[in-house]
């Protein structure tokens, strides 16, 4: 009772199907459930969690075995009442493919899905291979989950759970993260302190490139850290680098980029889920050039689909991290990634992305350069080494922080401190080298113009230097002359 709490707790997913009543279509979800994990189905339980209850009968039970018995190869099940439940417990097979009545399933995230025969052959060439994410981590223990982490991963994906260091086994078991003690890799990529430490592999990098060679690089993050910061950061670097402008849309204000921020999210998260975790020396990469941005996962395309049915077909290679990015509601179900991207894509007429895969998977967005107008002029001057940014540029960016804090101390900033305040404005976080990517000037102009911020009561720095943060500051009281 004590799994079915948290079962009930997480809802349905990838290893767990609700159903208030009996019907002999869950032979379907039977044999979905062989071709991929296995899983439990929970009769007498709504589609919202809520215990309905349901009886088991000797009668009931022949019905739910035989059914199984029917499938082809036949599978055996266990059938078992927990509570007011009745719980079957389908293993993962070990002759796949299984079908019932001519036709085969298989289960993805939430849903039991019929095959296409392409689909189905996949299955069949796939059988005996175990997946990386499923490896066991040798010397991987609960002690070295972060339990921040996993309390992210519970509000994201809105779970009434409370958890402790005790029940992590638990925890990790029914979300098919763990054996036991014995820990999966994708219980390292979601939740370890380190992940490098173990998987040396798991790493995204961002990069912006000068110009649109792959020769001089203006900016860099490399993230060795799970895959949702992964995700995040990358999301950032990528919304720092983009051109953007606001457009108003009756009495709302909405920002749009060059490329769709969502249609990148996608791919992002496509790349992530899809890449090859065995191919250890490669990483994610995320790359943005003055007319493209490249995102780009090791491992290709996944036997069976190609360039051809991409986004038709949904065959994937890492399905528990797919089912834990659809859990914290940050990836399409089924496959339909691509689908979605193009989607995005067409609704702003912008060119369709170029998908294209050799040892790697890529992903290239073309930039709308119409979106840089007077942040092309910053660009170009910022690759050639020029340290000021025009100031066209100053006024749009930094206008609002910076213009009304400077009328408060009698007098107008320099386009530089004005985007200095809107930057830390928008991150208190951010760092004198960031603000020197981000303005164009040098990291020691930067430090300077922070200092006369700070001494004109602007700003003020909360903690050290390292690990401390800014703050915006109020304003002195103006005396006469409009010197603070």
């Amino acid at each position: 009772m004590k799994e079915i709490s948290y079962l009930l707790k997480e809802g349905e997913g990838l290893f767990t199907e609700f159903k208030e009543q009996y019907t002999d279509k869950i032979d379907r979800d039977i044999a979905a459930f062989s071709n991929t994990r296995g899983g439990k189905i929970l009769l007498g339980v709504s589609d919202r969690g809520k215990i309905t209850g349901h009886e088991l009968s000797n009668s009931l039970k022949a019905k739910i075995v035989n059914l199984a018995s029917n499938c082809s190869p036949a599978i055996e099940i266990s059938v078992r009442k927990a509570g007011g439940v009745v719980v079957i417990d389908v293993p993962e097979g070990q002759a796949k493919p299984y079908s019932c009545s001519g036709r085969f399933f298989k289960r993805y995230d939430a849903m039991t899905r019929q095959l296409n025969p392409e689909e189905v052959r996949t299955l069949f060439e796939e059988n005996a291979r175990l997946s990386f994410e499923e490896r066991e981590i040798k010397g991987f223990k609960s002690s070295d989950i972060a339990m921040e982490k996993v309390k992210r991963f519970i509000d994201e994906s809105r779970l009434d759970i409370k958890i402790a260091r005790e029940n992590l086994p638990d925890f990790m078991t029914t979300l098919n993260l763990a054996s036991g003690k014995h820990y999966k890799a994708a219980c390292v990529l979601f939740f370890a302190k380190n992940t490098h430490r173990f998987l040396m592999q798991s790493r995204l990098d961002c990069i912006r490139f000068r110009g649109t060679e792959r020769l001089d690089i203006f900016d860099r993050k490399e993230v060795n850290d799970d895959l949702i910061t992964q995700l995040s950061e990358a999301m950032f670097f990528l919304e720092k680098h983009l051109f953007k402008r606001s457009e108003i849309k009756g009495m709302d204000r909405e920002d749009k980029y060059d490329i769709p921020i969502e249609a990148l999210r996608e791919a992002v998260v496509n790349a992530i889920i899809h890449r090859d975790y065995s191919m250890t020396g490669t990483s994610v990469s995320v790359e943005i050039f003055d007319d493209r941005v490249q995102i780009v996962n090791p491992g290709g395309l996944v036997k069976g689909v190609t360039p051809e049915n991409l986004g038709q077909v949904s065959i994937r290679r890492n399905e528990i991290i797919a089912d834990m990015f659809n859990r914290i509601h940050k990836s399409e179900r089924a496959g339909r990634g691509i689908k979605k991207i193009r989607d995005l894509m067409t609704a702003e007429k912008m060119a369709m992305p170029d998908f294209k895969s050799d040892a790697l998977f890529w992903a290239v967005f073309k930039r709308d350069t119409s979106f840089a107008g007077a942040g092309e002029e910053a660009t170009k001057k910022t690759s050639k080494g020029v340290e000021k940014v025009g100031e066209k540029v100053g006024e749009k960016v930094g206008e609002k922080v910076g213009e009304k804090v400077g009328e408060k101390v009698g007098e107008r900033l320099t386009a530089n401190q004005r985007i200095i305040l809107s930057e830390i404005d928008k991150n208190v976080y951010t760092t004198a080298n960031e603000l020197s990517l981000l303005v164009g000037i040098s990291q020691r102009k930067i430090e300077k113009n922070l200092s006369v911020l700070k001494n004109k009561g602007l700003i003020k720095r909360i903690g050290p230097d390292k690990g401390g943060h800014w703050e915006i500051a109020k304003p002195r009281e103006t005396r006469k002359g409009g010197k603070s």
